[in-house]
């Protein structure tokens, strides 16, 4: 594996992104004095409380000045800390395989004739293979919404800075920290689900089975690679502070909600389907009426 394999999968590095960021931090400085006096005036008709504005103040340009240094290097660091987990734990995992290496290999069995010889290898390597591929989709898609979130976090820091000064926009700021912290998160939540497959396939592999017969498998590894496309679902839970069981629950109420809608079709299916009948016996019985 490749020692930036986690950042290579989910990170989109673009450096026009850079000059976007400190256009807008310039902007956020220009108002800086202007929303103060503001937020003064705001607190004077209010509360009174000048000391508050200006700890938002300090804070305001601390988050100017710093934010993005520290944004850009925590992830970093949680980027390469998810890479060296995950080659502790599964070096061989199916889904960080390279392009052009066989995906699953199969161990010969001496019992083997030369049909299944040929077959079970090729039928181990195709599942791989299939899988492979759609969790190379899943994960395209998750490192379009990782790269969004990652850039745009730093890069609108300075304007979540200025509305922080006033009281009714003081949230803004939290939700960049904690946009942030998501941006931690996610490549471990990441290395988990890919953990949750390891090695078990070249495992049962090696050992000459094929892979097609065991459903439970091939079911468990087809969730696996949709949960792919979970993960910030997940990191955002553990973020706002409801858990993984909150991502169970809402899966949950998902599945029970389509069998209730599966359910409230299947007899408006039958009701069409028996209209569909009387019709056909009625145009029949014309039909011979007629003859």
């Amino acid at each position: 594996m490749k020692s930036n394999l986690i950042q290579n999968m989910l990170l989109i590095k673009e450096p026009s992104v850079m000059k976007l960021f400190q256009e807008i931090n310039d902007i956020s400085l220009q108002l800086i004095p202007g929303v103060f006096i503001c937020s003064l005036i705001v607190e004077y008709f209010t509360n009174l409380d000048f000391i508050g504005v200006v700890k938002k103040l300090l804070i305001a340009l601390v988050i100017i000045a710093s934010f993005q240094k520290i944004h850009v290097e925590a992830v970093d660091l949680s980027l390469s800390a998810a890479t060296q987990t995950l080659n502790k734990v599964s070096p061989r995992n199916l889904f960080v395989k390279r392009w052009a290496t066989a995906k699953v290999n199969t161990k010969d069995k001496k019992d083997w004739n030369i049909l299944e010889s040929v077959s079970i290898p090729n039928l181990n390597d195709l599942l791989g293979t299939g899988l492979f591929l759609l969790s190379k989709v899943f994960i395209w898609l998750l490192k379009l919404i990782y790269s969004t979130v990652y850039h745009l976090t730093y890069v609108f820091s300075g304007i979540t800075a200025v509305l922080y000064l006033f009281g009714w926009t003081k949230d803004s700021l939290k939700g960049t920290v904690q946009a942030s912290i998501w941006c931690m998160l996610l490549p471990f939540v990441l290395v988990g689900i890919l953990s949750l497959v390891g090695n078990s396939v070249d495992t049962r592999a090696m050992s000459g089975k094929l892979l097609i017969v065991d459903v439970d498998m091939v079911i468990w590894l087809f969730g696996i690679t949709l949960l792919l496309l979970m993960t910030p679902m997940i990191t955002f839970g553990l973020v706002r502070g409801d858990g993984i069981q909150a991502f169970g629950a809402s899966m949950g109420n998902m599945v029970v909600s389509s069998g209730l809608k599966a359910g409230a079709i299947i007899p408006l299916a039958q009701r069409s389907t028996q209209k569909l009948n009387k019709y056909r016996a009625r145009k029949k019985f014309l039909k011979e009426r007629e003859s």
